[in-house]
């Protein structure tokens, strides 16, 4: 449970018509909201120390074996930038995927602790910091393709093929010097890479991933600023190299108009 109004103005409610020996169980970030719910036991999860988080953050960090003597000696900054992250895996997940590609010198990495954002207060309940300095600095277009996942359900499977072939019929991707089916699976890794999606261990060699609850949740709320277009196209997709695209309804083309990024490559 993200705030006390999910309580207050949704289950408060509903929760008061339970029967005798009813037990809920309450998972929340602020022990504010548990007490106005009258928890009458708190389990408080420890949050990662310093070392835990440090090694967390090398690993998300590290491509190679060769470039670990490259990391440790940013550990100083690694650890400040961790701090900022208040010892939750997320987060620190979240910036080693931001971190990994970045060059591994001291003056990139502070340009990351310095950045204004963690200045930033309050922020919503829906923001992170971390979330949202690594979806700012996405390529505009990559930012289009995550956006666009909001629109999938939460704890929803997402294989390559199938977001692949919404972003084409979109027209999210660009395509170039290479085909529209190439910048889609490359967009797809980028984002797995930055960790803001993750594959699901069940299927490692289908690349089926998941988005995380509270990256979900930021991914609806930047979502909200910008205009979703709903209008009817006659425009037919080719085929895809992967026989996919053609499945698809084609008489409804969902867009997003981007008020704050335009795509220029």
């Amino acid at each position: 449970m993200w705030g006390a109004d999910a309580w207050s103005k949704l289950l408060m409610t509903p929760f008061g018509y339970g029967g005798p020996g009813s037990r809920v169980l309450i998972a929340r970030r602020s022990e504010i909201v548990a007490r106005n719910m009258k928890a009458t036991h708190c389990h408080h999860v420890d949050k990662l120390g310093r070392e835990d988080a440090w090694s967390l953050l090398k690993n998300q960090v590290l491509t190679t074996d060769e470039n670990g003597h490259e990391v440790d000696v940013l550990k100083e900054t690694g650890l400040q930038i961790i701090a900022k992250c208040d010892g939750l895996p997320l987060a620190i997940k979240v910036m080693g995927g931001l971190l990994c590609s970045k060059e591994k010198s001291r003056f990139a990495w502070e340009d990351v602790l310095n950045d204004d954002i963690w200045s930033v207060s309050p922020m919503s309940d829906e923001l992170n910091y971390a979330i949202y300095l690594s979806y700012k600095d996405l390529p505009s277009c990559l930012k289009q393709c995550f956006l666009h996942l909001s629109l999938k359900p939460k704890n929803s499977e997402q294989s390559l093929r199938e977001i692949v072939s919404m972003w084409i019929c979109e027209g999210l991707l660009q395509g170039g010097s290479t085909s529209l089916e190439e910048e889609g699976k490359r967009n797809y890794k980028e984002l797995i890479l930055r960790n803001l999606i993750e594959i699901d261990p069940s299927f490692p060699s289908q690349l089926i991933c998941n988005m995380h609850d509270v990256i979900h949740s930021f991914a609806q709320f930047m979502a909200r600023d910008e205009t979703l277009v709903v209008h009817n196209v006659n425009w037919k997709p080719q085929k895809s190299a992967w026989g996919f695209v053609d499945y698809l309804p084609k008489s409804t083309s969902f867009a997003y108009r981007f008020c704050k990024y335009c795509c220029t490559s």
